[in-house]
């Protein structure tokens, strides 16, 4: 009989401390959750802002437009330094052509714009450094101009908007690697004025 009740008590033991656990990664998940931060809709990690405009955006909480946003709102000056690079934007293979897919993330960069109308753009396109370096400088520049069309074509006077291909200069990431040349062939964009 004594090893039935150590058994007992074992199994009670670890039942207990099971519930426990459960209990503290319950209480651990609500507290954790920041106070007044926009909750998801729709998809994980998607947040809903409302602008000074009365526009609604839903964008990803560490996108480049909550970047943007939060750079705008904020207090930082506006310098020639800092750059934020679009993270859903993509072109087909050598052209300055938009996927699709591109449109969503413009979209929310021009009600931006219009919400904030003071503030002016610059945009800016990369290549990696494969290939000839004239060529990638032309496609880089055609890609900026792109963006600033579709957002002029988005209602963001162009009058706001400039744009500059930068070729192969100013890497981001290693171009000796797949990753760093994928990282290295983006379009960025800067605040000129605010």
């Amino acid at each position: 009989t004594a090893r039935k009740g150590s058994g007992a008590w074992i199994a009670a033991a670890v039942l207990g401390l099971f519930a426990l656990g459960a209990l503290y990664a319950l209480l651990g998940r609500s507290a954790n959750e920041p106070a007044g931060t926009p909750g998801a809709i729709g998809t994980a990690g998607y947040v809903a802002r409302v602008l000074p405009d009365g526009t609604n955006l839903r964008f990803p909480a560490g996108s480049t437009e909550a970047r943007f946003l939060a750079f705008i709102e904020g207090n930082t000056p506006v310098d020639s330094e800092t750059w934020y690079e679009f993270d859903r934007i993509t072109f087909q293979t050598d052209a300055a052509t938009l996927r699709p897919q591109s449109r969503e993330q413009l979209s929310n960069i021009a009600a931006i714009l219009k919400a904030y109308p003071p503030v002016r753009l610059k945009i800016g396109g990369y290549t990696d450094n494969s290939g000839d370096a004239a060529a990638n400088l032309r496609l880089s520049q055609a890609r900026a101009e792109t963006v600033m069309t579709e957002l002029a074509n988005m209602g963001v006077d162009r009058s706001r908007l400039e744009a500059e291909g930068f070729g192969d200069q100013h890497p981001i990431a290693d171009n000796a690697t797949q990753e760093g040349r994928a990282k290295n062939r983006r379009v960025a964009l800067r605040a000129t004025a605010r």
